[in-house]
This record gives C-alpha cells, structure tokens and sequence, in this order.
C-alpha cells in the first residue's frame, strides 16, 4: 500500500524512504519507527541549512538537531505554523528516549512522531515545491502495516542506531556539491520558495488532532509549549560563516 510519505518521492527520495521505514514500523516495531523519524527530521533540516539562503550562511561547533531546530532563523522560518516546533520537539525527543531509555516506547509516541512528521513533510513540500497542491489535512492510519514486530530492546536500538549512523553518512555525502553547483542549486530553490508563497493557497495549519496530541506528549517530558525556551537552546554554539561555506 502506498506510504502517507509517497509527495516525498520524487523530490526528496533519501528522505521519502527514511520517513517510509518509520511509518512502516509504527504499530509494529514502536521504538524502531521513533528512532527513523528522528533520522529522517534531522537529515530534512540538515537539506534545509544547506540549501535554503536564510540558513546557508551558519555553521555550528556541533550540527546537532537540537542546535539546527533552535536556531533563531530557523525558528522564524517554520514560525509562520504556530505549534510546529512543538511536534519537531517531540519527534526529537522520542528518539532520544527511544536509544538511551530502556523503558518500553508506547505506541502513542510512535503514532505522535509519525503525524509530526507528517506535519513537517507537507510544510517542506509545501515550502520547497509545490505550495498548490492540494494534500490531505492528516495521514490515513490505514495504509500502514499492523502486526506482530520483532521483541524491541535499548540494546537493539543501539544496533539500530549503528546501522542508521551509516545510512546518516550516505544521505549527507549526498548533499555535498562543487561550490558553483551548490549556488545554482541555492538560487534555483529560492526562487521556487518565493515563487510558492506568493501562490494564493490556503494557510498552512496543523491537524489539530496533532497538535493536541502533542502537547500531552511534551506534558510527559516536563515541557509546556511553545518549546522556544528549552534551556538547552541556550548553550548551542553558533557561529557566522562565509555564504557559501557548507555546514561542518
């Protein structure tokens, strides 16, 4: 059956199946799915500070999500979706628990990081190729597998996280590109993105469905949203880099 992710295939292929393997694996395999969203956020974002010009010209002493979610820039760009940081938060944070908790992860926070994910994707789409397109407000629970999964453990997830740490090092070697190509490719992408936002297209808004899912999770983290304030926003390092250099 088609993937909720399918909009992602053609523009965004190495992303479509990181994004695919977790939705495949929600009701099944719950830590596995977590574990893939977070990969596939964080390599959409790091796509984004390589190639959007109003993130191209930072770099950071380390290129954590947490870091590259937190960013002032970053937090104006997606701030046009009031609440979407939130479910990016819970995405990362689901991963994290996911790899170094050994407590079971819940459907819940699977079905939570699946639709945030979702979220995202059709804002990425939405922002960066094709704005007029019409795709559905939620993502349809019946196109993904049910069944029994493989027995989940921290110890497996690390063996996960190992494996995904390759499939992390392809995906952004991927990325790397001769500098005039990579300004061509930085030029042809912004014109596409003002090109969309002067479509006249409905505003984007989250499926509230999701958005109050989210706030639950972020309860059980000891967060109240909007997120913006997290401590640990405060001790990134950033730095300003030439416009072309790409992110270390």
């Amino acid at each position: 059956m088609e993937s909720n992710f399918s909009f992602l295939k053609d523009r965004f292929a190495e992303y479509y199946k990181l994004a695919a393997e977790a939705e495949k694996n929600m009701f099944s395999m719950p830590r596995t799915s977590v574990i893939y969203a977070r990969l596939t956020l964080e390599e959409l974002i790091k796509w984004m500070y390589t190639y959007d010009l109003n993130l191209s010209a930072y770099s950071f002493e380390q290129p954590t999500l947490e870091a590259m979610m937190y960013h002032p820039e970053f937090k104006q760009l997606i701030a046009t979706v009031p609440g979407l940081i939130d479910g990016l938060t819970a995405i990362r944070k689901n991963g994290n628990q996911a790899i170094h908790n050994k407590n079971e992860v819940l459907l819940r926070y699977a079905h939570s990081s699946i639709n945030n994910l979702y979220e995202f994707a059709k804002w990425i789409y939405y922002t960066y190729v094709d704005s007029s397109v019409k795709l559905p407000l939620s993502l349809d629970s019946s196109r993904i597998p049910r069944g029994a999964g493989q027995e989940e453990s921290i110890a497996s997830a690390k063996a996960l996280q190992s494996k995904l740490d390759q499939i992390k090092a392809d995906t952004e070697k991927a990325l790397q590109q001769k500098d005039d190509e990579l300004e061509k490719l930085r030029t042809e992408i912004a014109r596409i993105k003002t090109e969309n936002q002067s479509k006249p297209v409905e505003a984007f808004t989250l499926n509230p469905e999701t958005e109050s899912e989210t706030r639950r999770l972020l309860a059980d983290f000891g967060l109240s949203p909007p997120t913006f304030t997290e401590k640990s926003e405060r001790k990134k390092s950033v730095k300003t880099v030439s416009f072309w250099q790409k992110i270390a």
